[in-house]
């Protein structure tokens, strides 16, 4: 005599939001694990360095150009230039969003950290929206509009080079 041995499963609603909720939660960490390169400061902000204080106070009150010190104008003009195209917007939204679809920051607050990194946080003429400073651009965000001025980047030297020397 043979015996069938037979498993039945039962899904249901309940069983269905439970696996949705564990495969979400499952792309978050595996994001956030991917991501780990993005915790790592791109200009190293040390909060406790006297000089790296003092230089985001200058940059804060005057823009990255003040770094350039006799090329002060030119830099403002190529990087009015940079961030006057909208395609770096449009690429900084993609670069930031995860997987693709999930955009972590509005259009707003991407040319809220442009204006930040170019003019400053205490330009009246140019809102920085809520950024007060360039240390409160989010990691990411601040990574990625750089790196977006960095390659049309007209100057011999980079904003993070002419910041080393200051």
């Amino acid at each position: 005599m043979k015996v069938d041995k037979k498993i039945i499963v039962e899904v249901n609603k309940k069983h269905i939001i439970i696996i949705t909720v564990m495969v979400c939660l499952f792309l978050l960490v595996s994001f956030l694990l991917d991501d780990q390169r993005y915790w790592n400061s791109l200009f190293k902000f040390d909060a406790d360095d006297e000089y790296t204080i003092r230089a985001i106070e200058a940059w804060d009150h005057y823009g990255c150009s003040y770094f350039y010190k006799e090329d002060q104008e030119k830099a403002l003009e190529n990087y009015e230039s940079i961030i006057g195209n909208e395609k770096m917007l449009e690429y900084v939204k993609k670069s930031t969003a995860i997987y693709g679809f999930i955009n972590l920051y509005s259009d707003q607050e991407i040319e809220d950290a442009f204006n930040a990194i170019v003019y400053g946080c205490n330009n009246s003429e140019h809102d920085s929206g809520k950024y007060k400073s360039v240390a409160d651009i989010p990691e990411r965000l601040f990574r990625n509009c750089y790196l977006q001025m960095l390659f049309p980047n007209q100057m011999d030297k980079s904003i993070k080079e002419v910041l080393k020397k200051y």
